[in-house]
């Protein structure tokens, strides 16, 4: 509706304007993706893009989502991937802020997931429990080594992620690193 034909809808006691002929009235945006699984994201800060589960509700304009119609978890796994964060802040959109155009960017593989579907359930059930839980140190690696082999990547492929990765986040790389080796 233009504001004009809302005006005559409602039959409100409003001077129609010549403007309000041609502008838009406000009107709710994509119901039909509201209470649909998704994944959200932050847009801004040195981790971001961060990708975790939206929750099933209406959601606004500040809002980023990513809906699909595979295997929400599927598509989880791979977004948090080592290898998804170094190909977006490598060669899509290497600052602080991560705009919802830029995703449609970055390459994802359409192969079996089942496994990460698994692994993304596992964190999700453990983080409910303890919302601390450290899924970097156990679940992730398993992540990562699924989706390097799905990307076809070679050792020194994935050594070139893993030193981006730590160079990027050196403080959560020797978390990550100091725990990978108790571990053992």
């Amino acid at each position: 509706l233009t504001i004009a034909d809302r005006v005559r809808l409602y039959k409100e006691d409003k001077q129609i304007k010549p403007e309000h002929k041609r502008t838009t009235a406000a009107v709710i945006r994509n119901p039909d993706s509201y209470f649909r699984s998704y994944v959200t994201f932050s847009r801004t800060g040195i981790y971001a893009p961060t990708f975790r589960l939206g929750i099933n509700t209406i959601y606004d304009s500040k809002s980023d989502g990513l809906f699909t119609q595979n295997n929400i978890f599927e598509l989880l796994a791979e977004l948090n991937s080592s290898i998804s964060r170094y190909l977006f802040k490598g060669f899509i959109c290497h600052t602080v802020q991560a705009e919802g155009d830029a995703m449609h960017l970055l390459p994802l593989i359409n192969s079996d997931k089942r496994k990460l579907e698994s692994l993304v359930s596992c964190i999700i059930s453990k983080q409910k429990s303890d919302p601390r839980y450290d899924y970097m140190i156990n679940e992730q690696v398993e992540i990562d080594k699924l989706v390097y082999l799905m990307y076809n990547l070679n050792e020194n492929d994935i050594k070139e992620v893993e030193n981006w990765f730590f160079r990027r986040y050196p403080k959560l790389a020797k978390v990550i690193d100091g725990k990978r080796g108790e571990k053992k």
